[in-house]
């Protein structure tokens, strides 16, 4: 996985100095044609015209590309880090089980004859889950085991059984898990981190115009202005 990740930190490292250099090449041939005796003046504006559009097609491909092996690396991450945080959790042995069943029994048992004190007991079933598996178990049971007390917990109680809940979710996964999980959150940031800078959009709508700049970093409308998102 963090090699994915790699490559699309080093490709929004590197994009400064890839558009300085398309840059180069394009002040380069506008040169060719101020310094190009066999044009009149008339010329050499019509010549340096289609330079730009050739050169901003350019641009725009550059983007596309960008924005596609993002996307790829992005999409192969995330098939990693799911397959990782979708791992079967390890059954409990049966003595764990069964006692688990016992207290749930008897966590049931409580709230039907004590709804009012319902919301504490849930609170401490949850704090006293020790194997991930139960943890699972107990997830499912949940939502019948409030609807027998929910009505009867204060603002406090539903607060304090949401975080015992959260922490289920997060108290047993694996460090393997844990850094899929950082890198899916990273992921989303780099997704929506622009690829091209404030200071390369300045230079690219000075350049090659207002339109191309506010395409560059929306894939959609970089298509688009090539021509195939019609």
């Amino acid at each position: 996985m963090r090699d994915h990740l790699e490559k699309v930190r080093e490709l929004h490292n590197m994009m400064p100095t890839m558009y300085t250099e398309m840059k180069k090449y394009f002040d380069e041939d506008v040169a060719k044609v101020s310094y190009d005796r066999t044009l009149s003046e008339e010329g050499k504006m019509m010549k340096r015209k289609e330079v730009r559009e050739q050169h901003k097609k350019k641009i725009l491909e550059f983007a596309k590309t960008a924005h596609e092996f993002q996307k790829k690396e992005l999409e192969a991450l995330r098939q990693k880090a799911s397959k990782v945080l979708n791992q079967p959790t390890p059954k409990a042995d049966d003595l764990t089980l069964e006692r688990f069943r016992n207290q749930l029994a008897d966590v049931k048992a409580s709230i039907i004859l004590r709804p009012k004190t319902g919301g504490q007991k849930l609170i401490e079933f949850a704090k006293s889950v020790d194997h991930p598996y139960i943890a699972e178990q107990l997830r499912r049971e949940i939502p019948d085991l409030m609807a027998m007390c929910v009505d009867y917990m204060s603002r406090d109680e539903k607060i304090a059984l949401t975080d015992e809940l959260d922490s289920l979710r997060h108290r047993f996964i694996t460090p393997e898990q844990r850094e899929a999980q950082e890198m899916l959150e990273v992921a989303n940031q780099y997704e929506k981190a622009a690829l091209f800078s404030p200071i390369l959009l300045d230079n690219i709508s000075g350049n090659f115009g207002h339109n191309v700049a506010s395409a560059v970093n929306d894939y959609d409308a970089v298509a688009k202005a090539l021509g195939e998102g019609e």
